[in-house]
């Protein structure tokens, strides 16, 4: 690559989660921005990392341990990449040191804990031997336990996140902001608001406004990895608002504009939920017409969940 990469800069991703990792290079060396990335995966000293270059400075890693057994981001796996979202400054700091706007995800949800940003930590001098902490509202508390994660210096609450979110009505999308209160007796107490911190997604469903055919389009952008690997991911919401997440691991067939059926497998990743089109997605772009880096928009077919869903090909999308 020396001598093609004038921008000194490589993208990095994971099946682990959908964000992808602007890194600097300094002749073969990765530099700014490796270390965060390493951290998000829980890479360790002894690990063997896999790259396979996608094109256009994109590369796909892949960790492996000591044994040789790839790196595995299951719910219950302590190297789960639940702090992907967590780490990528999930939270966002106030202008007021003890206060902090925490954005609800599906990985927090699901891990059950949620990370505190460290401008928050510092600023207000929590120490390590605090174990517990107390979400207030004036109303009701609820009691967590907080824990010291030693390699990336940072507290998070656990254990009660979940049914906290759940009793506050609180989804994915949503932000709630958290004051610190008092941080006496080694147990931190913040207050909390919810108002106007729900998402647009979730005001639009809680509001009954969103039209039943908009969940059933989706719109798609082709990257040069999606034709030469044959893969081409579904967002996540998509998959949730339309209960897909039992289609994975089957061949779905794909209409074009002419009603002619194409064939494609359907992937469902373990441990991430996200899911993608596979064999026969080649195919398809070509029977269509749509190229490298253009945008088309398909329409979901699938009243009866008993069998395999269908693709409609609408048209390509002028982006």
């Amino acid at each position: 690559m020396q001598g093609r990469n004038e921008r000194n800069t490589v993208e990095l991703r994971s099946d682990a989660c959908e964000k992808t990792w602007k890194v600097q290079m300094d002749g073969r060396r990765l530099t700014v921005g490796w270390k965060e990335f390493a951290g998000a995966h829980d890479f360790r000293i002894g690990d063997i990392i896999v790259f396979r270059h996608e094109g256009n400075f994109m590369f796909h890693v892949t960790g492996f341990g000591p044994s040789c057994c790839e790196v595995g981001y299951e719910q219950n796996n302590i190297r789960n990449l639940s702090m992907e979202q967590n780490l990528k400054t999930e939270l966002e700091s106030l202008s007021d040191s003890s206060c902090f706007v925490a954005n609800i995800s599906d990985s927090n949800l699901r891990e059950d804990r949620l990370f505190l940003p460290r401008k928050f930590v510092t600023s207000n001098d929590l120490k390590k031997g605090s174990n517990k902490i107390v979400l207030m509202n004036g109303v009701k508390t609820w009691r967590l336990n907080l824990r010291f994660r030693e390699s990336s210096e940072t507290f998070y609450m656990r254990s009660g996140w979940r049914r906290f979110c759940h009793e506050n009505g609180l989804q994915s999308g949503d932000s709630i902001t958290f004051k610190l209160e008092s941080n006496s007796a080694k147990t931190p107490v913040l207050c909390f608001s919810t108002a106007e911190t729900k998402s647009d997604s979730t005001k639009h469903r809680s509001e009954g406004k969103r039209k039943d055919g908009e969940k059933g389009l989706v719109t798609l952008t082709v990257t040069p990895a999606s034709i030469k690997y044959c893969r081409l991911y579904l967002p996540r919401s998509f998959i949730k608002d339309n209960k897909m997440e039992t289609a994975g691991g089957k061949k779905i067939n794909l209409l074009d504009k002419h009603g002619v059926k194409w064939p494609v497998s359907l992937v469902m990743l373990k441990g991430n939920g996200q899911m993608h089109l596979g064999l026969g997605l080649r195919e398809f772009l070509e029977a269509t017409g749509v190229k490298a880096n253009e945008s088309f928009m398909l329409e979901l077919d699938w009243e009866d969940t008993t069998i395999p869903p269908i693709f409609k090909f609408c048209s390509k999308i002028k982006i």
